[in-house]
């Protein structure tokens, strides 16, 4: 069963009170056919929905990060980890989420 990497970008992500951001995960080789995917290390009024650009290269997962009014401002060191559900395999990466 073939590996798979991600990497997220940016590393650092800068998002205000009551607004929202979006990076880009890559993964290589492509998105496997079912992606499950967690994100931790900040708030929990921190919320996050995502989901894959269907275009080729079928190598891009991007993510919405919506910031409540009441999460106190500072960095949070995040990680997002990906796994294909069909084989079990996973990979993470990790980016800080900034709340300004």
């Amino acid at each position: 069963m073939p590996s798979f990497a991600i990497s997220v970008s940016p590393k650092s992500l800068s998002v205000p009170h009551g607004g929202s951001e979006n990076p880009t995960i890559i993964i290589q080789p492509q998105v496997p056919s079912r992606l499950g995917y967690e994100v931790g290390g900040f708030p929990a009024e921190v919320q996050y929905s995502g989901g894959p650009i269907l275009a080729p290269p079928f190598r891009t997962f991007v993510l919405t990060f919506t910031v409540a009014e009441n999460v106190q401002a500072g960095s949070y060191p995040a990680t997002v980890v990906c796994e294909n559900v069909d084989s079990g395999l996973r990979a993470s990466d990790n980016f800080t989420l900034i709340v300004t």
